[in-house]
């Protein structure tokens, strides 16, 4: 069960990412949570980059350990829509160096 918890939430996480590889929707996210209504194409190019890499990356089992936790508990591979908080911050440690 555990691996199947860890490829659900890589698999959530990369969802989430691969949503953010399109320039129109991370120039929303950007400008939404970071106040960037205009950002360079290059800087552009260096946060998806980093979501690339991160992207390919294994899940940090640290990071989602209290998710890892509450699916156990609840005996569900569900993961709800309250929790995506967790995947964004997965992502803004990538990027934060870009911004």
């Amino acid at each position: 069960m555990s691996e199947g918890i860890i490829r659900l939430i890589r698999d959530t996480r990369n969802t989430v990412i691969e949503k953010l590889l399109d320039d129109t929707f991370l120039r929303t996210y950007l400008e939404e949570n970071h106040q960037l209504s205009a950002i360079s194409a290059v800087k552009l190019e260096f946060i998806q980059r980093a979501l690339k890499e991160l992207y390919a990356t294994p899940v940090d089992l640290v990071h989602y350990s209290q998710l890892i936790l509450k699916i156990r508990k609840m005996d569900s591979m569900v993961i709800s829509i309250n929790t995506e908080l967790v995947f964004y911050q997965d992502i803004e440690r990538a990027i934060v160096n870009y911004l």
